[in-house]
């Protein structure tokens, strides 16, 4: 029986959130489908005989060539579904069938985690030998001892590398692609951290040897960036060219503004761009964030926007690294051209995808009571850090500090922040804008 269009659950898989996949997205360019770089055990992309390596090129009868055309084909379906897909694995085509996961009556998931920084430098069927894997992972050891923000976890993280270190657990079919799936498996089970992962292609300037830590300097007042931070404040995950996230700032009908943030930009060059949209909407009785395919930034971005919405300089969160006698207070920064922001209700929309620095903007404004969330639990990004070479063709992300809420030292790693009024994040917007109007109407 054909489902009402009403009640197609639209679908949105999760940034860093269901362990199932991992997928770099590569550029579609001459190459068909997208990378699968790993399956998790026990997940239902492996009960339906996804792996590693296999390229997908079609779900759903639909020809995939990039991450919209997933969202595409997945934005007609609800939890529960069985799709088809289609993957090429070693030179031939192979059709499968997968069950989508998720919550009842929350958004239907493959359990795809994709990679930030893609690489499409590296071939993923280089062969890589014994020796060399042996040395990546006694790197990622003693990186863990040395620089993971907890120093009990990171020397026992650590132990558990070396242990598996000289056999042949990850060797998988002696591809680097193996390598890297079956590495990022392992870490995320013993250690529950979803920043704490191999990626693709090393840091720019290789100058200072095999072994390079990539950091920046911490800002004045903060720390240095949140993890998913882009290289280049213009452009990361949904941020365009020049734009610094903005990706649409218009009114909706009954007055309301609309802010579709796709990344959190780390530097002041963003200012223009953020002033000139929430300018646009200072006239507006209620504002609407869209976080929903946020997956991270700086943490400029996250103080600055946040400036917009109190009367005045305001404590957002703590934020600690490994070595501080003491943590670090963040507030909202100042210089926003308007305050007609301070006393309209605002929403936030979220998804499994809103992530890290999207997270670190709406856990400051939750825990001050100034924000309604619509929409999905969070990814559970609350680490922070830099990225460490490992070898030529791998760095690792290490997660070095954590953002937290001073009154009751907890934060959001790996659980998420649960919204005040869930629903899917496909209809998140209409709700809130019912929500909205209610409260106008009383008010």
């Amino acid at each position: 029986m054909e489902r009402p269009t009403s009640e197609i659950k639209k679908a949105r898989y999760g940034l860093a959130v269901v362990l199932a996949l991992v997928v770099a997205a590569l550029p579609a360019l001459a190459t068909e489908g997208i990378l699968i770089d790993g399956v998790s055990a026990g997940s239902a992309a492996e009960r339906a005989g996804v792996k590693g390596g296999d390229r997908l090129v079609e779900l759903g009868g639909q020809s995939i060539r990039s991450l919209p055309d997933i969202e595409a084909v997945m934005g007609e379906h609800q939890v529960g579904d069985e799709v088809r897909l289609t993957v090429v694995r070693d030179g031939k085509r192979v059709d499968l069938k997968l069950t989508l996961g998720g919550e009842p009556g929350g958004s239907p998931r493959m359990g795809v985690m994709l990679s930030m920084t893609p690489d499409d430098t590296v071939d993923r069927s280089k062969p890589i030998s014994a020796g060399e894997r042996e040395e990546i992972l006694t790197t990622i050891a003693l990186e863990l001892r040395s620089g993971y923000l907890y120093e009990d976890k990171g020397n026992d993280l650590a132990g558990q590398v070396e242990k598996e270190a000289g056999d042949d657990r990850f060797a998988g079919d002696g591809s680097i692609g193996a390598f890297v799936s079956l590495v990022n498996g392992f870490l995320l089970e013993i250690s529950n951290d979803k920043h704490l992962r191999l990626r693709y292609g090393a840091p720019p300037d290789e100058s200072a040897g095999p072994r390079r830590v990539v950091r920046r300097d911490p800002e004045p007042g903060g720390h240095g960036p949140e993890p998913g931070q882009s290289p280049d404040p213009g452009h990361g995950p949904g941020g365009g060219s020049g734009d610094y996230g903005v990706r649409e700032a218009r009114i909706l009908e009954g007055n309301i503004g609309y802010l579709d943030m796709g990344m959190f930009a780390g530097s002041e060059a963003a200012k223009p761009k953020i002033d000139e949209a929430m300018m646009s909407l200072a006239g507006t009785d209620a504002l609407i964030i869209d976080l929903g395919r946020n997956g991270g930034g700086g943490p400029w971005m996250v103080r600055y926007l946040s400036g917009f919405l109190f009367p005045k300089t305001t404590h957002l969160t703590d934020t600690w690294v490994r070595g501080m006698d003491s943590p670090r207070e963040r507030w909202t920064l100042e210089g926003q051209p308007t305050d007609a922001f301070v006393k309209k209700p605002v929403y936030i929309l979220t998804s499994g995808r809103t992530f890290s620095a999207a997270e670190s903007f709406t856990f400051g404004l939750v825990i001050n009571n100034r924000v309604t969330l619509v929409g999905e639990r969070t990814g559970g990004g609350g680490h922070f850090g830099d990225m460490v070479m490992v070898s030529p063709d791998l760095n690792l992300f290490m997660p070095r500090g954590r953002t937290y809420d001073s009154a009751t030292g907890q934060g959001w790693e790996a659980e998420g922040i649960k919204p005040d009024i869930k629903v899917p994040y496909a209809g998140a917007r209409d709700r809130a804008v019912e929500a909205i109007r209610a409260t106008i109407s009383v008010s």
